[in-house]
């Protein structure tokens, strides 16, 4: 497994963490993901506009793809840097989707069991509460656990879902 520098206070290293353990437990593959080879590292996993790998992601926007590199915890676009906010705002409806999946599939304790269970690594701890507030929306960082609210019909597009009009998320 590759091992990377990642700033603490980033809520995409908690992300990261909990996809690792969905792509080994398969929730990755159940949820939709279509796993393929990568020419570098661990697999690809691919669902509708978001392209994952362990060194990052890629979310296809209509005005070109957004790039994460987990090592820099930067966010490009085109060549050029995008601030960290807009970047984690574009990704935000793709991770909300999936961890709404996680939790409707393992329970709303699940992601909090998991932290006890595999004890994650210092960075990860210090991501924990900065990924639950981005989940939130950007809200207050305080609250134990994650809350997502029931599923709601897509209305129209909505970039790095994978979803289509009116289906149910």
């Amino acid at each position: 497994m590759a091992r990377f520098h990642t700033l603490r206070r980033c809520p995409l290293t908690a992300q990261f963490w909990f996809l690792g353990l969905d792509a080994r437990q398969g929730d990755l593959a159940l949820r939709g993901f279509r796993k393929s080879p990568s020419p570098q590292g661990s697999s690809l996993y691919t669902l509708g506009h978001l392209t994952l790998h362990s060194a990052g992601l890629t979310l296809d926007l209509p005005d070109g793809p957004l790039h994460f590199n987990r090592r820099t915890q930067t966010f490009t676009r085109g060549g050029r840097t995008v601030p960290p906010q807009q970047g984690r705002l574009h990704l935000r409806a793709a991770l909300a989707s999936h961890e709404a999946w996680i939790a409707a599939r393992h329970g709303e304790g699940y992601r909090e069991e998991l932290v006890r269970l595999h004890r994650p690594p210092r960075p990860v701890v210090g991501a924990l509460e900065p990924w639950r507030a981005y989940l939130r929306g950007g809200g207050p960082a305080g609250g134990a656990g994650l809350s997502f609210q029931p599923p709601v019909p897509v209305v129209g597009w909505v970039p790095g879902m994978g979803v289509q009009a009116g289906q149910v998320l």
